[in-house]
């Protein structure tokens, strides 16, 4: 309280001067007056839009896009007739409805640190600094949701900043969602990097998985999927090629081989969906395939949006198929009865498209009796001839065996000879 006298027109009058409520006593020959006045802070006003009208801010957030600016971030102004600091302030989603996915941030300066507390919604900012600090920091103010199916009620964040000595009125932004359906996911590779898929197919080795044991289907907003379309874009031996799955789970498949699509189609779960995927196979029956790599494309349908597209390419391996000879019969010849020659049919390298050389051998079991034959034959023919020699005045049985080579290596598993046995009867005659 302060206190002072004043003089005038002869009446002397004291003035004491502090908080409280005012007094006033009159005395014969003096005044004396108490007044008390109340000191009142004025705390910050935040206006979220600058120059526009109210202090508030519309702002429109889409579904999986980048945090948006919730603020004019040119003209968002902090205002306090009597601070020029300000030491802290909060900004406060006060409807969080996606938990966790929601966020709010902004980037720190001079001093101010912010933490974002994702189970309340809260982003608090401490530090002293400037209202000039201050207003820059907040200006960076965003907002980002990634959930997948967000919730679309209009959002309202409550900014506040506090002078040091108050906490001041919220300014509020208003956020509109936008919700993005979002189309199915196939990913082919499961765990592994990518989305695609390889596989080796070898010739004659079955069917054979062309899709990783972990492969996936999903949609992060649909329950429901309505089919998945397998295309074997280049089916190159026709009807030798096919696709399969193990159907189930309210998941139907149909192959048409002229189109090479295999149909996947029903009402059923993402879960179902994948059951039957990684089950997906792919087989060859051509004894002659072609070795251009297929490509197998995967889609997958919600009934509105189709997924991108995952690719299987499968190398396919030709293995060198055995060469075939027809059996020969069983051959008689009276002793020293000459040469008999025995006809050789059915040569072949067993279908394979690459030229290939054959060779023919033929070896006696007993030599005593019949000399190994001599063979006739020139490849790529189908047809050869033996040439038996029996030994003279020799009589008994020997078994010859006709060895086909081709020149196709066993690589693979191959295998590149085919052999024939036949006997030969030398019958005794009388001298």
């Amino acid at each position: 309280m302060s206190t002072f006298r004043h003089h005038r027109c002869g009446l002397l009058a004291l003035i004491l001067i502090g908080v409280g409520a005012a007094t006033h006593v009159v005395a014969a020959d003096n005044l004396t007056v108490s007044i008390g006045f109340t000191v009142t802070n004025t705390t910050t006003t935040v206006d979220l839009n600058g120059a526009a009208a109210g202090t508030g801010f519309a702002a429109t957030y889409t579904e999986d896009a980048a945090a948006v600016a919730i603020v004019d971030s040119t003209a968002l102004t902090l205002f306090d007739p009597d601070q020029v600091n300000a030491v802290g302030a909060t900004a406060t989603i006060t409807n969080l409805l996606d938990g966790a996915a929601e966020a709010l941030t902004v980037t720190p300066a001079g001093g101010i640190s912010a933490n974002y507390d994702p189970t309340s919604g809260v982003l608090t900012l401490t530090g002293v600094a400037s209202l000039a600090t201050w207003q820059g920091v907040l200006r960076t103010l965003t907002y980002v949701n990634t959930s997948q199916e967000p919730s679309t009620a209009t959002r309202q964040v409550a900014v506040r900043v506090d002078d040091g000595a108050a906490m001041g009125v919220a300014a509020l932004a208003s956020i509109a969602l936008v919700s993005v359906p979002d189309a199915p996911v196939v990913d082919l590779n499961g765990a592994s990097g990518g989305v695609d898929h390889s596989a080796n197919f070898v010739e004659g080795g079955g069917a054979l998985a062309i899709v990783n044991a972990g492969a996936m289907v999903g949609d992060v907003d649909s329950g429901l999927l309505t089919g998945v379309t397998v295309t074997l874009t280049n089916p190159l031996d026709g009807a030798s090629e096919v696709l399969t799955v193990s159907a189930g789970g309210g998941v139907a498949a149909s192959w048409n081989s002229g189109t090479g699509v295999l149909s996947l189609s029903g009402s059923a779960s993402p879960a179902a969906y994948q059951a039957v995927l990684r089950t997906l196979a792919y087989d060859n029956a051509s004894t002659n395939p072609t070795t251009t790599p297929r490509v197998v494309t995967v889609t997958a349908s919600d009934g509105g949006l189709t997924s991108a597209v995952a690719t299987t390419t499968v190398t396919v391996f030709a293995t060198n198929n055995t060469p075939t000879i027809s059996a020969i019969a069983n051959q008689a010849v009276l002793e020293d009865g000459g040469v008999l020659s025995v006809g050789l049919s059915g040569i072949t390298n067993g279908g394979d498209a690459i030229g290939q050389v054959l060779s023919i051998t033929a070896v006696s079991s007993n030599s005593a009796l019949l000399l190994d034959p001599t063979v006739v034959y020139t490849s790529p023919a189908g047809t050869g001839i033996l040439m038996l020699a029996p030994v003279p005045n020799q009589s008994g049985s020997a078994t010859v065996t006709v060895t086909v080579r081709d020149d196709g290596g066993t690589a693979l598993g191959s295998v590149d000879v085919t052999t024939r046995t036949f006997t030969v009867t030398v019958q005794p005659v009388n001298d």
